[in-house]
């Protein structure tokens, strides 16, 4: 990776003159499109009753004592109900058997081709989808949208949702034409069936938007985000954190091209909205201070970026723990901006801390050599960059470390 070890220095320089924009890239993009993902996880989960009474939920879960009970309806829910829990708390490899188990159970005792089907086939795939998985969420999701074609027709908002969820595993894996041929499909579909000012509506063109910015398309993303944000403002008004996300996400826009100032006056609304409508303690509000701080980087304000920073960090630590990979992202962004304050001991300091909270937190989101090696995922390359001028050896072993790791966790 370093060309040898004569030369750490050269090396060292070209790093670090990507780190800090390569970083702040990176901060605005994941923390944008992980709110996005985890908004249409729920909405997938949500079809489950998720919104009934607790009680009837374990009152299913005590059902599975009584003889039979394995092969009924309210069990398959209790499954699924417990696996949506556990996602929430970002412990997918937990509920990955309890969301197969409720799968199992409606192909038994439903068929294949029943719409109860058809949405634990999604379940399964979202949950996949959160842990990286995306080549095998991608036949899961195929097979509900078949179902959803064949019962309901083309014209049916599950069929849209089925539409959705596919492009968005198909983005991730690099298929961004076939991707963006079904978001727009799933668009054209909400558009008939529910009109161009209703929410799902409005979830679409940016579902549509995202895809294109996986294109780098910013400037046709623009235009879509803020017909979103006008049927956002429209349905649920200005104080609701869908009208927030909505000026986020133009925000991300205009921060693509450059437009930072632009983009700051939007990441403020945004991060204004989130407060005053799901408080301080909240982790979509720690993920807005990340984005507010992302674009000050880019204005080369790096003082204030590192308290909004800190700011994000103590929220995600009181909220997510230590041993979270949105924490041990939030000690990288903070290692990033004291490399731009010309501190590299507190930089080094933030990624060791980092490094702790990615081996932790590696099952849920970042596993795999492939990943492993990927810089904006693996605080050991950064730390790696760091230690290149001043001592190629740490270097090299950290660089050995993400090798091992990555090899580890295939």
């Amino acid at each position: 990776m370093f060309g040898g070890l004569n030369a750490p220095a050269t090396v060292a320089e070209r790093l670090h003159r990507r780190f800090r924009h390569r970083l702040a890239r990176v901060w605005i993009d994941q923390d944008i499109t992980s709110g996005a993902s985890h908004q249409q996880l729920l909405l997938v989960q949500s079809r489950d009753d998720l919104g009934q009474d607790r009680g009837k939920s374990i009152g299913a879960a005590y059902r599975l004592e009584e003889p039979g009970a394995e092969q009924h309806p309210d069990t398959a829910r209790a499954y699924s109900t417990l696996a949506v829990n556990l996602s929430r708390q970002e412990k997918y490899v937990e509920g990955q058997p309890l969301i197969e188990k409720s799968l199992a159970i409606r192909r038994s005792i439903l068929g294949d081709n029943h719409s109860d089907t058809a949405l634990s086939y999604n379940n399964v795939a979202s949950n996949l989808r959160d842990q990286a998985r995306y080549a095998e969420a991608q036949p899961l999701h195929e097979r509900a949208l078949a179902i959803y074609r064949k019962g309901f027709g083309e014209d049916h908002p599950e069929t849209a949702r089925s539409y959705s969820h596919l492009a968005v595993v198909l983005g991730h894996q690099g298929k961004v034409s076939e991707a963006q041929s079904l978001c727009e499909k799933s668009l054209a579909i909400w558009r008939r069936t529910l009109g161009d000012n209703h929410a799902d509506t409005a979830m679409s063109y940016n579902n549509v938007a995202t895809n294109l910015g996986h294109q780098a398309k910013y400037a046709e993303a623009q235009p879509l985000h803020e017909m979103a944000l006008t049927i956002h403002r429209k349905v649920f008004g200005e104080k609701n954190p869908d009208t927030a996300r909505s000026y986020a996400s133009i925000a991300v826009d205009l921060n693509r091209q450059s437009k930072y100032s632009n983009a700051q006056t939007l990441f403020d609304k945004a991060h204004a909205t989130y407060q005053a409508t799901l408080g301080e303690e909240h982790p979509e509000t720690a993920m807005s201070y990340n984005l507010v701080a992302s674009n000050l980087c880019f204005m080369g304000e790096h003082k204030r970026a590192l308290s909004l920073n800190e700011a994000s960090m103590a929220i995600r630590r009181r909220t997510l723990g230590e041993d979270h990979p949105e924490t041990a992202s939030g000690h990288t962004a903070i290692a990033s901006n004291h490399m731009a304050l010309s501190r590299p001991n507190e930089a080094e300091k933030a990624l060791q801390n980092a490094i702790r909270g990615y081996e932790a937190s590696r099952l849920v989101r970042a596993r795999g050599l492939e990943r492993s090696l990927d810089s904006q995922m693996n605080p050991r390359q950064l730390l790696a960059a760091l230690q290149a001028s001043h001592s190629p050896g740490a270097a090299w072993e950290s660089t050995e470390l993400t090798l091992s790791r990555g090899l580890l966790d295939q």
